[in-house]
């Protein structure tokens, strides 16, 4: 019975949990939204800097089109695309992507929300400092399209040059085919995690910031 109590317990706590972070993302705070409609993911409009955003299709890192945020209210983004005269809301109490353009002002549905994020995540990270174990620091950095580049205090003319090859929730996974390494920019355990063709994932360093 003590066993069924303390289960039910932790699993409420943890439908609480999720619910609690869930509601915590708003129109003022939201940084990623997947979006798609009744046949599943679409894509994505990601905050890739200051007021700039970007939609992205299924092929992640590849932006179809760019986006200048104009203002934010309690529950959404409101973002422009002034080339195209196309005026986007991203809706998050409606779970709804709005869509109006020149030719018609009247906002209409476009895509549905599936999820939302806020803060720097594996879907937003543009950069990651680092300290070593020895006290060196250094940084990861995204540099163009899906290039990084890793540099250190130590050694700053010593480069690492990184092909973006995947992103989750938590993580970037970057790969220098050159040297066969692999590097996991993991920002929930704020380590960097390396391994290649020789060695098995381990913890190189520790994230001490990320953008």
């Amino acid at each position: 019975m003590k066993t069924f109590i303390r289960f039910a317990i932790l699993s409420c706590l943890f439908v609480f949990s999720a619910s609690s972070m869930n509601a915590q993302v708003n129109g003022q705070n939201v940084t990623f939204i997947k979006f798609g409609n009744a046949s599943g993911f679409l894509g994505t409009y990601i905050q890739k800097s200051g007021k700039t955003w970007v939609e992205e299709g299924k092929q992640q890192g590849v932006s179809n089109f760019t986006f200048k945020e104009t203002h934010r209210d309690e529950w959404s983004v409101y973002l422009v695309d002034a080339s195209r005269g196309v005026n986007i809301q991203l809706d998050l109490h409606t779970k709804k992507v709005m869509y109006s353009d020149r030719n018609n002002p009247t906002s209409r549905e476009l895509y549905n929300i599936i999820e939302q994020y806020s803060g720097v995540n594996g879907w937003t990270a543009m950069s990651a400092k680092f300290v070593t174990s020895d006290n060196n620091r250094g940084f990861f950095a995204h540099t163009s399209g899906k290039t990084w580049e890793e540099t250190n205090r130590r050694n700053p003319n010593t480069k690492f040059t990184f092909q973006e090859v995947g992103r989750d929730e938590w993580s970037v996974y970057l790969h220098d085919a050159s040297r066969g390494v692999n590097i996991q920019l993991d920002l929930h355990r704020k380590k960097v995690v390396y391994s290649d063709a020789n060695t098995a994932s381990f913890d190189l360093y520790d994230i001490t910031q990320s953008n």
